[in-house]
């Protein structure tokens, strides 16, 4: 995957599904129970954090050992 556009396209279905898991967190703000609320916040902060980390991989390169 040398090419940014397929970089790109290829974190797609995850931006998707992390984009999907924030909306429902939204939604159910204030009108389904508090542990469905947290746990909604908990799966989009995951999938956003997914896409994140994909991303500084894809564009970045692998990221260096500092130790």
């Amino acid at each position: 995957m040398g090419d940014l556009d397929e970089k790109i396209a290829a974190g797609q279905p995850l931006m998707h599904q992390a984009l999907q898991a924030l909306r429902r967190y939204n939604k159910a703000q204030g009108v389904k129970p508090a542990e469905e609320v947290e746990r909604l916040r908990l799966e989009a902060e995951a999938l956003m954090t997914a896409v994140s980390v994909y991303q500084l991989r894809a564009l970045c390169g692998p990221a260096r050992i500092l130790h």
